[in-house]
């Protein structure tokens, strides 16, 4: 079967939600606090309030099946197999890590935690259930547009007002889901091609002011509802805007490295969320530990460029190298060619 064709927009829009995921952790908690810096607040707030759910649109938004049983043995080789092999590293370094760990684990905790509830790479279990149920709801939902809009919006009662068991992390797929299903009916409305229109793009924006305006006034999270509404407004400005930049201005010579940089991450973005605990251990150890540096700013960037620069080089130039490894990171092997 040929490949599919990668989608150069997904493909940036990934990009640019791997390096807001990587810059939201760089505002690190232990063993400086710089993640309580006001401006370091307030740039993750923003990055939270919407990256997350664009990874899972842009999960619906490419959704493809042909075929259940080759589509599921995709999902176990790209997401399945990483989880379970990082996330047992992972497990055994929370449980027998000492000083250098931001907390440890008993390792009974961990096994069920990773087996049960996602562990710390949560992403790729809900991920994966939700690519592996999604088929089957589809037989139903693909009948109509309107069928999906409805599910959607079952789907948001249900996580704002059911208290929904975390056991297989049932709770995070129910917050993530509608995300994914209104990624899917986004890249059937996008086939027209038509382009968004600039009082639609204003108007999606003060959607997104006023409702976190109202979060962050009254301190108080939204509902699953409106924090919804809030973050596929902003996914819908970030995408509009990711055009124009990279679209309308995309042979600038600026321009055109930044998107190649971009592509880079997004075709890399699940091994750069598999590395980011280890790296960011790595540096964090290295600029708080030994040389004793307390500059939030500079802790951040160097963990946020660090980190990005060094998944990058891995993935690029190194792991290529170990088919074995390649494999276990959920590289597809040529893909780096």
């Amino acid at each position: 079967m040929a490949e599919r064709v990668r989608n150069q927009e997904v493909d940036i829009l990934r990009g640019i939600a791997a390096v807001l995921m990587i810059l939201g952790h760089s505002f690190i908690v232990y063993p400086v606090n710089i993640a309580s810096v006001p401006w370091c607040t307030a740039i993750g707030h923003f990055i939270y309030t919407f990256h997350m759910e664009l990874f899972f649109i842009l999960a619906g938004y490419v959704y493809h099946c042909i075929g259940y049983k080759s589509y599921i043995r995709k999902k176990i080789d790209r997401i399945a197999l990483p989880y379970f092999v990082f996330g047992i590293a992972a497990m055994l370094l929370r449980a027998y890590g000492g000083a250098a760990i931001n907390g440890t684990e008993p390792i009974g905790e961990g096994i069920i935690k990773l087996f049960f509830r996602g562990g710390g790479y949560w992403f790729l279990y809900v991920s994966f259930l939700i690519f592996a149920v999604y088929p089957l709801l589809d037989r139903v939902l693909s009948k109509s547009m309107a069928i999906e809009i409805a599910f959607c919006g079952l789907i948001l009662i249900v996580d704002q007002y059911v208290k929904v068991t975390d056991f297989l992390t049932l709770d995070t797929v129910t917050h993530y889901l509608p995300y994914f299903v209104i990624g899917h009916i986004m890249a059937k409305i996008n086939r027209g091609g038509e382009r968004a229109k600039t009082s639609i793009l204003v108007s999606t924006f003060i959607i997104y002011v006023v409702l976190d305006s109202y979060e962050i006034s009254n301190d108080e999270k939204l509902g699953a509802i409106f924090h919804f509404i809030r973050a596929v407004s902003m996914c819908y400005v970030v995408f509009c805007l990711s055009k124009v930049i990279f679209g309308r201005w995309g042979e600038r010579r600026g321009c055109v490295q930044i998107k190649k940089s971009l592509i880079d991450c997004s075709k890399y973005s699940l091994q750069i969320y598999l590395f980011n605990g280890y790296l960011l251990t790595a540096i964090r150890i290295i600029l708080c530990n030994i040389l004793k540096i307390q500059s939030p700013f500079l802790i951040a960037m160097t963990i946020w460029i660090g980190d990005l620069a060094i998944s990058l080089i891995l993935c690029k130039y190194i792991l290529p190298r170990m088919r074995l490894l390649t494999r276990l990171c959920g590289i597809k092997l040529g893909e780096n060619k």
